[in-house]
């Protein structure tokens, strides 16, 4: 597995997402994604099946690897995961499909799709119109837009053309700089990401220090280094409407069952979001 110094990996992986892009784009023209685009069944609802009144929802993330950790589950099966997400009560499956530095793929996604009844996040490195409808192409019912890499006119550009597909975008900020970008953008989903892409280091508080800053009639997503039920007990349950898991769940030994300590965890959370919408 190529691992970049921490300096340089994000740069790394969307000059390569780029170069990936110009060859999908070479073997199969937009023209011929979008008449496949109109041949698949409509999207599921992703947004309304993470946000509900019984607490904090789990999204649980198919993963392989990632290149600060490495390879997660060798051989992994995205099927048999899927299903152990949804026996674990996962509201909904995110799949990494970046493949040099995820080693993941729309394969992966695919064939989710085709057994799963949960709605999927295409959960990628998105930098063109293009990916959104691959994305649906491919099964997806939400995409991940991660505001740091887009410039305001790139991010406008791929926001709208989710929408126009039906797909529910997922607006990811780290800073409160981006939270404003994506609070202009109109976003109704906006992903906090506890992991500073710059150097793929973790810090929970920053779910903390910018949910604040969140209207309250938004869809509000933690990412990124959940790993315990008490970590996810102690979450506002009144502003956080989910959390994303990935490398832990991809690491246990018992994935239904670790997920469902999560999930459970998220019913407890300390606030009632019933009351508070």
């Amino acid at each position: 597995m190529n691992v970049p110094s921490v300096n340089n990996v994000l740069q790394q992986i969307v000059e390569q997402r780029r170069a990936r892009l110009r060859q999908a784009m070479e073997r199969q023209p937009l023209a011929m994604l979008e008449r496949q685009v109109a041949a698949v069944p409509p999207p599921k609802d992703f947004k309304t099946a993470i946000h509900k009144t019984s607490g904090i929802q789990v999204i649980a993330e198919f993963k392989r690897a990632s290149p600060s950790a490495g390879a997660l589950r060798p051989g992994a099966n995205p099927v048999q995961v899927a299903e152990a997400f949804l026996a674990g009560g996962a509201a909904a499956v995110s799949i990494l499909t970046e493949e040099d530095f995820f080693h993941g793929s729309l394969e992966d996604l695919q064939s989710v799709r085709r057994q799963s009844p949960l709605p999927l996040l295409r959960k990628d490195f998105m930098v063109d119109p293009y990916q959104v409808y691959e994305a649906r192409a491919w099964g997806a019912d939400a995409v991940l837009l991660i505001t740091s890499i887009l410039s305001p006119t790139q991010l406008a550009e791929l926001f709208q053309t989710a929408q126009g597909l039906g797909v529910t975008p997922l607006v990811e900020v780290h800073t409160a700089a981006e939270l404003e970008r994506a609070l202009g953008l109109g976003a109704p989903v906006i992903g906090l990401n506890n992991r500073n892409l710059q150097d793929f280091s973790i810090d929970l508080t920053i779910t903390t220090s910018l949910i604040g800053r969140v209207p309250r009639e938004k869809v509000v997503v933690a990412e990124s280094g959940f790993e315990t039920p008490e970590q996810i007990q102690q979450l506002d349950a009144s502003r956080i409407t989910a959390v994303l898991v990935g490398e832990h769940l991809m690491r246990a030994r018992d994935i239904s069952t670790t997920l469902h300590a999560l999930v459970q965890a998220g019913q407890r959370a300390h606030s009632s979001k019933g009351t508070s919408w």
